[in-house]
């Protein structure tokens, strides 16, 4: 495997952008799977997932996993 430098940032900065997205439009993204509270969103270049709910006018990340070696919830 090849060391790749500023990869922590792309994700970094990736993750913002999902962020910001979530802000302006949290009801973009489905229902995890038998779930009415739980959102997930896949992350475009990198193997991971932010699953987030919305309370109000809130939106909470419950988790950014990483999906390589487990399956999604």
């Amino acid at each position: 495997m090849r060391l790749q430098i500023g990869l922590g940032d792309d994700l970094l900065n990736i993750l913002r952008d999902y962020y910001a997205k979530l802000s302006d439009n949290p009801y973009l993204y489905s229902f995890i799977e038998h779930s009415e509270i739980l959102r997930d969103v896949k992350i475009d270049r990198f193997p991971y997932v932010v699953i987030y709910l919305v309370s109000g006018d809130e939106v909470i990340i419950v988790s950014v996993r990483n999906t390589r070696n487990l399956p999604f919830i």
